[in-house]
């Protein structure tokens, strides 16, 4: 009776451990459900987000809570512990939290080739360091044509801040600091010692919000291409018109230099055509 009662508690024992392995083991399966869950859903919001805005020609600007740290790399998006690849070109600090803002912008060379995404989270801090008038108003300019959201968020300094992303114009930074560089009508950027020259501003934004602007000005090259090889394909179907199409050609292949000095003579040509009552190319 007594070796039955202590196999009745053994057995007890044991069948109570498998129960609470059973449930302990649900919990953190349930437990690592919903953190999915989570996940999910956030790219969920942020992936309708992003195609919200591109649907607007316009720049446009949207609010997304992020109830999880979310980590954006040029190919990569990181929400906990997943990782989603990332086919957009966008601009944003490495690590998010708590709500971000969204910054859309088409990027027009002359005609539109890429979406451009700039993301920031309001703990994120820039600094714009102008040592001169004129610096000091290029970088009011930058401010100016941003969304409330952005411009809180930036500030124009005169000296090198502790905290934050400083963005130095036509002022002595170190080797690895971003610089924007003002010469001649045309705007430069140096980034991680890379010379980007004869940039327009939404390169300019690029580099001023990106954590990987190196990575994301590679990635905008392939959509340039194929969008001048639609256009030149365009132009052989035009050439069969009684209007003059042969100039574009040289000029649609020094768009690939990506400089916006060779903008200029594609937009007076399209213009040209249009008050010749010529099909334009774009």
């Amino acid at each position: 009776m007594k070796a039955q009662s202590q196999f009745n508690w053994i057995f007890i024992i044991i069948a109570g451990a498998i129960i609470l392995a059973f449930f302990v083991n649900f919990a953190l399966k349930y437990k690592s459900l919903q953190e999915e869950k989570i996940s999910v859903e956030l790219l969920i919001n942020l992936d309708n987000a992003l195609f919200n805005l591109q649907a607007s020609p316009f720049n446009t600007f949207d609010v997304v809570n992020v109830p999880k740290d979310l980590e954006i790399t040029c190919n990569n998006l990181k929400i906990g512990n997943r990782n989603y690849s990332n086919d957009k070109l966008i601009f944003s600090p490495k690590n998010l939290k708590d709500k971000i803002y969204i910054y859309y912008k088409p990027f027009n060379f002359p005609f539109k080739i890429e979406n451009f995404y700039y993301i920031i989270s309001p703990d994120n801090k820039f600094y714009l360091i102008a040592g001169d008038q004129k610096s000091r108003e290029f970088a009011q300019l930058l401010i100016d044509n941003l969304p409330e959201g952005f411009k809180q968020n930036i500030a124009i300094e005169s000296t090198r801040q502790v905290t934050g992303k400083n963005i130095f114009i036509n002022t002595a930074a170190n080797i690895n600091d971003v610089k924007i560089i003002l010469q001649d009508n045309k705007i430069s950027i140096n980034y991680n010692n890379k010379l980007y020259e004869d940039v327009n501003q939404e390169l300019v934004y690029g580099a001023m919000f990106s954590d990987n602007f190196d990575c994301a000005y590679n990635k905008l090259k392939p959509s340039l291409e194929k969008t001048i090889s639609s256009y030149q394909s365009k132009l052989i179907l035009l050439q069969n018109s009684n209007c003059n199409y042969s100039p574009f050609v040289q000029y649609l292949n020094k768009l690939k230099e990506l400089k916006n000095e060779n903008i200029k003579p594609i937009e007076a040509l399209n213009q040209n055509l249009a008050s010749l009552n010529c099909p334009v190319l774009y």
